[in-house]
């Protein structure tokens, strides 16, 4: 079917003050014209969800027209559109005019589906009258019953993706922080040129950007193809996740810091048996599918499960007995097969232990192939035991200090800084009396500098951070102590941060070959 489009963005305005656009389509093949809607603008100005069925098919007007509350003046604009559209196909593509088209032609709205209810039909009665009184009710929002139609077509544009996408942006949640602030301790710190002769910890904060929006609400993102893009890459682009920075604090080097990098292994282990069927299935699975019934998998689907810990995995979902038991077979003959080839002792015996459990625990007698092997013959089979990576893991610090206050001036740097991160680390509630959702707070980045102001390769480089605790300590001596305007002499605070990615091997890449790295 080669489908033509010969007007569009055609403009209705409904009863109700909406405005609905249409556009005609002919069917070069069939000399067939379709009038489909393509967007809907209600009165307040909201574009809402519209139906993709055609309004006209087969030389008739159905009854999804009735969905646009469109008055006489609307169907005749619509269809003067239509009948010139035909006029100007069978020009171009040089076939009949339909007879709908041509002028005195019958009203075509009398006799369609779309004005169906409105011609004087004796109603049926009993039960089949009444059902279809309630499904008139509830189509058309008679009496109290809810309005189907208006309530599906007038979903506001609900599956539209950006939907999510627009609710996280900045101004729809209160930020806390007006400007970029800059906040030192000790003040002398500040236009000194002790700056330049004392190491220091710079943490700076930049509004959290969430990692993956351009891909999920881009159709073309190719996710399939490549993955997730690695957002620690983002977070080193200035441009990227870190171009909306609200302040600094530079603070002297903690009391005490330590690193501790882990990842994750955990043990492994397959036995002979399992090995080999393994192999067999990797090596053959079209066989196995066949097996089981191809498109009884096919149908079962891939179910993406929710593991431990929240992580996703991967797994086929729903495969039904006579699939498993199939398959089950199939292993089976794979394993025997390859147990009993000439010479093989070792295989047998492990065969022979497997379906010796097997048939006394169909007996009721829970007796395993293990069992079997270590009392018959004091041996087991090899578990094959291996450590395997699991995953990396996301590197955790504190970092810990002492804030005296030595004046009024150094009292309220301290008060801002410690403001600064608590209000920084809280999430941000809605600035529109919206109270759906909240947002994820302020993340971070840390780097220790040297007396001149370059970073020190001497100590780890880090990525951006989530800071996932803050804790302070108004009394550090075990006594209150404080001025007469009732600061604290001095307060220590803890600074527990998570950086947001794992640290790759990769990362190291563009490092100098001194720099102790992340």
């Amino acid at each position: 079917m080669a489908v033509e489009t010969l007007k569009e963005g055609i403009e209705i305005t409904a009863t109700d003050g909406d405005v609905i656009t249409f556009k005609i389509q002919v069917d070069t093949d069939n000399n067939k014209y379709i009038v489909v809607p393509t967007s809907e603008v209600l009165s307040n100005g909201s574009k809402t969800f519209v139906p993709t069925s055609p309004v006209f098919d087969n030389d008739t007007w159905q009854q999804t027209f009735n969905y646009f509350n469109i008055d006489d003046t609307g169907r005749e604009k619509l269809q003067t559109q239509l009948n010139d559209a035909a006029t100007k196909a069978s020009t171009l593509y040089n076939f009949p005019p339909p007879a709908w088209s041509k002028p005195g032609a019958a009203d075509p709205f009398d006799n369609s589906p779309a004005n169906a209810n409105q011609t004087n039909q004796p109603s049926p009665t009993g039960i089949q009258g009444l059902l279809e009184d309630v499904g008139e009710s509830l189509a058309t929002g008679g009496g109290t019953q809810p309005n189907i139609i208006d309530t599906v077509t007038n979903l506001g544009g609900v599956f539209d993706p950006n939907n999510i996408k627009a609710i996280g942006t900045n101004d729809k949640y209160k930020a806390g922080f007006s400007g970029s602030k800059l906040l030192v301790y000790p003040l002398a710190l500040k236009g000194s040129t002790l700056e330049t002769h004392r190491d220091t910890c710079v943490i700076s904060m930049f509004n959290y950007v969430a990692p993956n929006q351009d891909e999920f609400f881009t159709s073309d993102s190719k996710i399939f193809e490549k993955g997730l893009t690695d957002s620690s890459n983002l977070y080193n682009d200035s441009k990227g996740r870190l171009k909306e920075g609200l302040g600094k604090v530079i603070l002297p080097m903690p009391q005490s810091f330590e690193e501790k990098r882990e990842v994750q292994y955990g043990e492994d282990t397959m036995n002979t048996l399992a090995a080999g069927v393994t192999q067999d299935v990797l090596q053959n699975q079209g066989q196995y599918l066949a097996a089981g019934g191809f498109g009884g998998l096919v149908g079962a689907g891939v179910g993406f499960l929710t593991g431990s810990g929240g992580n996703s995995s991967i797994g086929i979902g729903g495969i039904g007995g006579a699939a498993r038991a199939m398959i089950g077979a199939k292993a089976l003959v794979t394993g025997i097969q390859g147990l009993t080839t000439e010479g093989n002792q070792s295989g047998k015996a492990l065969l022979n232990s497997v379906m010796s459990s097997n048939i006394l625990q169909a007996a009721g007698i829970n007796v395993s192939a293990e069992t079997i092997l270590a009392r018959g013959a004091g041996i087991v089979p090899n578990p094959n035991m291996e450590l395997l990576f699991r995953s990396p893991l996301l590197r955790n610090f504190g970092l810990a200090y002492r804030l005296t206050a030595r004046s009024k001036s150094e009292a309220k740097e301290i008060r801002e800084i410690i403001r600064f991160f608590k209000q920084g680390m809280s999430p941000r509630n809605s600035s529109t009396g919206n109270n759906f959702f909240i947002k994820t707070p302020n993340v971070f980045g840390v780097e220790f500098k040297t007396t001149d102001n370059k970073r020190n390769i001497s100590l780890p480089k880090f990525k951006v951070c989530a800071l996932r605790g803050f804790s302070t300590d108004y009394s550090p001596d075990k006594m209150w102590a404080a001025y007469d305007d009732g600061q604290p002499v001095s307060v220590t605070i803890v600074l527990e941060f998570g950086e947001l990615t794992p640290i790759y091997s990769g990362d190291f890449e563009n490092l100098p070959e001194d720099d102790i790295g992340y």
